[in-house]
Order: C-alpha cells, then sequence, then structure tokens
C-alpha cells in the first residue's frame, strides 16, 4: 500500500518514512530509543551542593531523575528550575535533602524488555509521570 502510494506520487518521502516507522513500531524495542545507561545523569539524594551545581552546568536537562544511591534506585524525579530554586535559597549541603523532599515521586518504569507500541500504551494510560 505504501508503495503504491509512492509510485502514484500519492505521498511524499517523509510521509512513506513516517507510515513505515509507525510499521516497526511493534517489532523496535524500547532500547532503540532509549538514553544508554551510561549517559544518564541524576541527582542521589547523598550528592553535595557543589555537585549539584556541576551537574546543571555541565549537563544541563529538563529534568533530573532524583536516586537513592546508584540509579537502580529510582525515587522520582526533580526539575532543574525547581533545583536552582533550592541551591539560590541554601547554598549548604542540605540542598540535596530539600530535592529528597520535592522531587516529584510520580514516575513510570519502563523495562527495557518492551516494544516501542508496548511502551506507547504505557505512555497512554498515564496521565503525568516521567519514564525512567
Amino acid at each position: 500500500m505504501v508503495d503504491a502510494g509512492a509510485e502514484a506520487g500519492v505521498l511524499l518521502k517523509h510521509e512513506i518514512h513516517l507510515i513505515e516507522n509507525v510499521f516497526e513500531l511493534d517489532s523496535k524495542g524500547i532500547t532503540a530509543i532509549m538514553t544508554p545507561r551510561d549517559d544518564v545523569v541524576y541527582l542521589s539524594l547523598d550528592e553535595t551542593a557543589d555537585s549539584v551545581r556541576r551537574k546543571l552546568v555541565n549537563q544541563p536537562h529538563a529534568q533530573y531523575p532524583v536516586c537513592g544511591h546508584d540509579l537502580d534506585d529510582v525515587q522520582g524525579y526533580i526539575d532543574s528550575k525547581d533545583i536552582l530554586q533550592l541551591l539560590l535559597a541554601d547554598e549548604t549541603a542540605t540542598v540535596i535533602g530539600n530535592i529528597g523532599k520535592h522531587h516529584d515521586k510520580n514516575v513510570l518504569v519502563i523495562p527495557d524488555t518492551l516494544t516501542l507500541s508496548e511502551a506507547l500504551t504505557r505512555f497512554a494510560r498515564c496521565t503525568r509521570a516521567l519514564p525512567w
């Protein structure tokens, strides 16, 4: 059907690409689009305020996962603007303790065994959750 539309000139090149990608959702794993684990930037609850500042400057993101001891212990996430407010209000090490109190615990954990189609179904069921 896609080939026929392309041959007839009904579909543009980018439309063909989009349609082909939709058909691949069931066969591609979520890992095809995930950030590699080693590249995930997160904040740990025992991190120093200086370390948090460095991450905000050197690895800027809109949100950061908040973890207990490591990336396997995701507690939630926090917006960069909220971290900045905490850092500006308090220059001591209590910033991380405050991050622990202010992060959003509403996260959606996506196993790396899902297909893209399965992951999209889980996203659709959630009202407001950030996937990790």
